[in-house]
């Protein structure tokens, strides 16, 4: 009787919605605005920043009353890690401050910047790293680390290590610290090496940005020089997978050797979890003329272009890419366009393409291209193509800078429903079709759980990515929800099987007070 009547309610209070399509995927409340938080008498407030982890973990930032805090959502729970008025370990009468960026690892342990100091560790225990001169020393884990640098980053890898980029007043470039082998490495910072037959000084440029491979291994721009003309600079990309300083692509090299084009300027560094690099770069030919485009590593340790401007864009009959969003934008810029390579090396972004005959009277098209679902570049999606679910409704335009693509191929992005009100909604495509489907979308009527485990019903009024670290290999979705009640949120969305959305959202909207209280109409037998 409780599930016939629960499917009744279903469509009862789907009517209700705009659009019933994205209330069918569940949500999981991560935390809610105005909901005291756990051990403590103070409210949660807007949510700052979060990093999601393969196993469905969440880490975030957020205000608790005039506070600021770090938190851990694991197994269930929901425990706090540092906030704004605790002492710091180890040093006397300092408390943390600005708690900001957050990132976590496959085991949960948590790295986040806490103004002149980088907490490091979990629910139960924070070590710290100090890392600015205007603070006494620091210990992080039994090391002292060097005296006189300022921040300029860091990076927490899917295996639990953590590099922290600095920049120095004894040289002129920047290193790296990372205890990536147990201890407190200092790295690149203006150390000798040996490479192409010259010695040369390692000098890493200005640009805060690198990426980490899962067993901490390091990407970045930089130099080498010896102030010797004989010896000239090698500037590029470098790595250090497998413990072997390489140059992965050099400025003045060639990028094509059937034109001669060399490269000429690189940005938009990407990373997968095995240590293989995507990049943006321009490049110069023989006369003179730049073009942009999109490159990655083969498996063999090789370079491979993903696309080129001039190239035939797949599913745009008579386009080719233009320049646009294939631009190299420097690594420390605040936004980047769409680049990722996944764990399998199949890379994914997002570009314009132009009609390869000037005087066609076509449109410039912006969208999505992968090679994550089929291994073979595809158009994923443009402005006009039709969505999955909810059927009979379009893309209106698409994001370029906030995206993500999983092991499976699948992106996940927002983008603007075409209908009545111009939706905005999470997409995700499907891994078997790669259509997109809309997840949850504003106007919609979802059933969210609050801090005590009750639900209510409540309607979106806005939806936001939130972070680097957002989708995951399982298909969770994490983001950032308002709801025209005024409160907020933090919320993951899971894109399950076709069946397992449906007994989910039963299941959901029956334990609603609600369902139980209204009589929907009148219903024949049920047994």
């Amino acid at each position: 009787m409780k599930l016939c009547c629960a499917l009744l309610f279903v469509g009862a209070v789907l009517v209700v919605s705009d659009d019933p399509a994205g209330a069918y995927y569940p949500l999981r409340t991560i935390a809610l605005s105005n909901e005291t938080a756990p051990n403590s008498t103070r409210p949660f407030g807007t949510v700052l920043d979060a990093a999601l982890n393969e196993r469905g973990d969440v880490a975030f930032t957020s205000f608790e009353g005039q506070l600021k805090g770090a938190w851990l959502s694991s197994g269930g729970q929901l425990r706090s890690i540092a906030r704004s008025d605790d002492p710091v370990p180890g040093i006397f009468q300092a408390n943390w401050s600005q708690i900001n960026d957050i990132q976590i690892d496959e085991s949960g342990r948590v790295a986040f910047s806490l103004g002149a100091f980088i907490g490091y560790g979990d629910a139960s225990r924070v070590d710290w790293l100090a890392y600015n001169s205007g603070v006494p020393p620091g210990a992080f884990i039994g090391q002292r680390l060097p005296y006189g640098t300022s921040p300029a980053g860091f990076s927490l890898s899917e295996g639990g290590s953590l590099s922290v980029r600095f920049d120095t007043s004894r040289f002129t470039g920047s290193g790296f610290w990372t205890n990536r082998t147990g201890a407190v490495e200092t790295l690149y910072d203006n150390e000798v090496h040996f490479l192409a037959g010259h010695v040369h000084h390692f000098v890493t440029s200005q640009d805060p940005h690198f990426v980490t491979a899962a067993d901490g291994s390091l990407a970045f721009t930089g130099v080498l020089t010896d102030g010797n003309d004989a010896s000239p600079n090698r500037s590029g990309i470098f790595s250090d997978r497998g413990g072997q300083l390489s140059l992965l692509a050099e400025i003045g090299k060639a990028a094509f050797a059937a034109d001669g084009s060399l490269f000429a300027r690189f940005g938009r560094l990407r990373e997968n979890a095995n240590g293989m690099v995507a990049f943006a770069a321009l490049t110069s030919d023989i006369g003179g003329s730049s073009s942009a485009g999109l490159w990655a590593e083969n498996g063999d340790g090789g370079l491979r272009p993903i696309a080129v401007a001039g190239q035939l864009a797949p599913g745009l009959d008579g386009y080719v890419f233009d320049d646009g969003y294939l631009i190299p934008t420097a690594n420390g810029a605040s936004q980047h366009p769409f680049l990722a390579l996944n764990d399998l090396g199949r890379a994914a972004f997002f570009a314009t393409a132009v009609p390869a005959d000037p005087s066609s009277a076509g449109q410039r098209v912006s969208g999505f291209w992968s090679e994550g679902r089929t291994g073979v570049l595809e158009l994923v999606a443009t402005m006009g193509f039709p969505v999955q679910s909810p059927p009979g409704r379009n893309i209106g335009q698409l994001t370029p800078y906030q995206a993500a693509m999983n092991a499976a191929g699948q992106i996940a992005t927002t983008a603007r429903i075409d209908g009545p009100s111009n939706q905005i909604g999470l997409v995700a495509t499907d891994v078997e079709s790669g259509v997109l489907n809309v997840l949850v979308k504003t106007g919609d009527t979802v059933p969210v759980t609050d801090n005590s485990g009750n639900p209510s019903l409540r309607v979106v009024s806005r939806l936001e990515l939130v972070g680097d670290d957002f989708f995951n290999d399982r298909g969770d979705l994490l983001f950032r929800a308002s709801f025209t009640d005024g409160a907020s949120g933090l919320f993951v969305v899971t894109v399950p099987e076709p069946a397992g959305v449906v007994l989910a959202a039963l299941f959901l909207w029956a334990r609603l007070p609600s369902a139980r209280r209204r009589p929907v109409g009148r219903a024949g037998p049920c047994t």
